[in-house]
């Protein structure tokens, strides 16, 4: 029987709070090759708390993010490599209005 590796990965929006006031959203930095959901769920919390998801932008504060995650599952049979995708529920951070708003927007991007 061939094995099955499971990797997981996730990219997404953060909402901040610009320092001249205001609030806008940017490109979250993105996770990949995590064979734990759990462990990538704890690092991307880890950089929301800390400010560093928003790959740089230098918000004053985050508000909210929502980060997409795909599990990609992969076996070899025969010689031959065979992956498969799933979107599973989004990770989400922040007060709830703000998630919700920073979804709707991510959708329409």
């Amino acid at each position: 029987m061939a094995k099955i590796t499971t990797l997981y990965s996730a990219e997404g929006y953060v909402l901040g709070k610009l320092w001249g006031g205001g609030f806008a959203g940017y490109l979250a930095r993105p996770f990949r090759g995590y064979e734990s959901l759990a462990k990538m769920e704890k690092d991307i919390k880890k950089d929301f708390l800390k400010g560093s998801l928003d790959s740089g932008m230098g918000f004053e504060e985050l508000v909210a993010a929502v980060m997409y995650v795909t599990e990609e599952k992969s076996m070899t049979v025969k010689g031959r490599l065979w992956k498969s995708h799933s979107q599973l529920d989004p990770i989400t951070f922040g007060e709830e209005e703000m998630v919700v708003k920073l979804e709707k927007i991510s959708v329409e991007c």
